[in-house]
This record gives structure tokens, sequence and C-alpha cells, in this order.
């Protein structure tokens, strides 16, 4: 499955993405990784929230995003639904190694 395209982050050489409230970059984050996120917030939910229970939602529901895409998690309907999900494929080597020993069963 293709994955949505968003506009580039910084890590491509494009401009910095307009900061957002409650969403930081997290340790475990790399540089593109936020980029990416970031760019995905602004492509599915436009400018910055007025409210701050929005720019929650939309923070939480961007760490749902990028979880789908580098680990291969997956939510309830409803919610894979909030963030125009596909079907992600795991990009974890974890996951990866899990599947290919759970079909040699």
């Amino acid at each position: 499955t293709r994955e949505p395209e968003f506009p580039a982050g910084p890590a491509s050489g494009a401009a910095q993405p307009t900061k957002r409230p409650f969403i930081d970059r997290q340790i475990f984050e790399s540089a593109r990784d936020f980029d990416e996120r970031l760019a995905f917030i602004t492509a599915r939910f436009g400018p910055p929230p007025d409210t701050e229970a929005e720019a929650m939602r939309q923070a939480a529901l961007s760490m749902v995003w990028a979880n789908q895409k580098h680990l291969g998690c997956r939510y309830p309907l409803a919610v894979e639904r909030l963030i125009g999900s596909k079907k992600f494929v795991a990009t974890g080597m974890a996951v990866h190694g899990e599947l290919r020993s759970s079909a040699a069963m």
C-alpha cells in the first residue's frame, strides 16, 4: 500500500512548518520523523487550532499516525478514520521478525 504524501519538512530543505501547540519532538524521534509528523498535521488539519482541547486532540492523533507508520500499531477503526488511515506496513525490524516467525509455524 502506498503511503499518503504530505508536504516536505525541513529535513528535505523546505521551510519549517508553523509551530503548533502541544507538538514537540519526542526524545526517540529523529528530526525527519518529527518533520513528517508536523507535515501530516498541517496536511490533515490545516492551520493551528484555536482551542487547547483541539490542539491536544491533534497532537494525540499525530502520535497515532506516527505509531502506525513506524511501528505498525493498529487502533480502533474509528480512530484510524480520524487520521485518514490506510493500512500501514510496519518498518520496525522486530515486527518483521515476528511476522516471519509466525508465518514459518
